[in-house]
This record gives C-alpha cells, structure tokens and sequence, in this order.
C-alpha cells in the first residue's frame, strides 16, 4: 500500500492527458480544523480554499502547488505552512478497510467513507474532561518548534467521551498579516493555546476513469517535504509520514478497555497534562 498525493498531472490539464474528470471543475480543497490548527495556511477571505501540496517538484528545490484560486504556484520543500490532501488507488483502500460505504456520487466520482482522523473543532469548554478516558490510540503531528524545518514526530493521545473521540492540540496558526487569531465555527482560536479536535469519518473521492481516492478535504498540515533535493516523492519526509504514521492512524482502534485520564502513563509512555 502506498499513500501519496496527487501529481501535477493528475490536477492539472497537461500534455499526457492524465488529469482527474472529478477536479477538471473544481481544484480547490477544503482545509479541516485540525490542519489550520497546525499551520496550514488558507486564503484569508475564505476559510474553505486551502493552499495544498502535489508531488511535484521545480528544479528539485521548490514543491509545486494549488493555491487558494486554483492557481498553480511553487513553494519551498521545506515549507510547513501547506496543507496535505492524501491520495491512493481506490485498490488499496478496499484492501485497508475491507468494506468502504459508498455515500454519494455523480457522473465523475463516487463518495465513499473510510477511516478516521481528527478534523473539527469543538467547545469543551463546560465538559468536566476529568471524566473522559484514554483509548491508548495516538495521532503524530510535527512536533518541530515553530520556525524549524525539520520534522520530528509528537504524539497526541486520543480521548473518549460519551461515545465520541478527541485529541487535544496547541494551535501553532500561520502568520497571516500578523494576525495570532481566527474563527473556526463558533470558536476563536488564539494562537498558542490549546484545543480540542473531534474525531471524525474520513471522506474520499473516487474517480471513477481511474480508479484514483483522494481524501476530500486537506486533513493535516505542518509536515515539511524534505531538508535537501528531491526528484522523487517516495524519498521525502512527507511520504515516510504518510506511510509510517498516518496510514496506521487513519484506522480505527480495536475496542479495548479504556484507561481512565488518571492514569500517569500509557503503552510506557508518559500521559500529556491536560
């Protein structure tokens, strides 16, 4: 199995005629709270275009990308701040969740859900989390201080409470017009503070000439590409991510005994304060 991200080619009309029917219209991708949280940097006029990553690269230096408008532009490799939409042949997808329930479709993709992942905000705030429990399940972040190009692997435990699952993460924000806040819901999210994320179905889009499953929304950001040169994606920090952490997280958690939030450490590691 191999979990990537959409090539040039794929998003866009080129000479090899391999763009996707189901983005021939619409290229642009919506950021989830989570991924904000983290840094991925979004248009400041709408909160719903994201700036994302494809697997292509300018001169081996620069990644190759989608802004806001559709637009094509490059961006540095060693970048943080742009948002991570995953892809995978819908061959693959069978074979890691066994069954994927088809929720909609048109002429061009199906929907189809599969897995899970962090992606919304929510309020807590009247919640007594004391009465929440460990799932002994984790999600890794970049846990790279704010300005290092580097990735460097933090775990975030997940929570239960009253038959839902959380995270809790610090909100690291992209710098937009020196701005430390901004809205997601009904939630002002200040920079440097923590919040907590709900777990949530992941949502993919199939297309249906080839076959291709792309996540619908941009679900993480903050994971630089490399620290050198590339010409080939498989060689990058992104896709060791991708394939060492986030195709084991997306799964859900076998049903196991929950471990009270009291608990000073799980699996030997030691518990986050909350």
């Amino acid at each position: 199995m191999s979990i990537r991200l959409l090539t040039e080619d794929e998003i866009w009309d080129t000479s090899i005629k391999a763009e996707l029917p189901m983005l021939k219209a619409d290229k642009k991708c919506q950021p989830t709270d989570f991924a904000v949280l983290l840094g991925g940097n979004f248009n400041k006029d709408d909160s719903n275009f994201t700036t994302m990553w494809w697997s292509s690269t300018y001169n081996q230096v620069f990644v190759t990308a989608v802004y806001h408008n559709e637009g094509m532009g490059i961006s540095p490799m060693r970048a943080r701040y742009m948002s991570i939409r995953p892809a995978m042949e819908f061959s693959e997808l069978q074979k890691l969740f066994h069954t994927c329930k088809i929720v909609g479709e048109n002429d061009k993709c199906f929907v189809c859900i599969a897995g899970e992942y962090p992606q919304t905000i929510v309020n807590l705030q009247n919640i007594d989390i004391n009465l929440a429990n460990y799932t002994g399940k984790f999600y890794t972040i970049n846990g790279a201080k704010a300005g290092e190009r580097a990735f460097e692997p933090q775990e975030l435990p997940e929570l239960e409470y009253n038959g839902n699952k959380f995270i809790k993460v610090t909100a690291h924000l992209y710098n937009r017009a020196n701005s430390s806040t901004v809205n997601l819901g009904d939630v002002l999210v200040v920079d440097g503070q923590d919040y907590f994320v709900k777990v949530e179905p992941i949502k993919w889009l199939v297309d249906k000439k080839t076959n291709i499953a792309v996540c619908q929304k941009a679900l993480v950001a903050g994971i630089p590409m490399n620290k050198s040169k590339f010409n080939n994606f498989e060689q990058t920090d992104l896709f060791y991510y991708l394939n060492n952490y986030f195709s084991k997280e997306i799964v859900p958690a076998p049903s196991k005994v929950l471990i009270k939030i009291s608990a000073p450490r799980i699996n030997n590691q030691q518990v986050p304060t909350l």
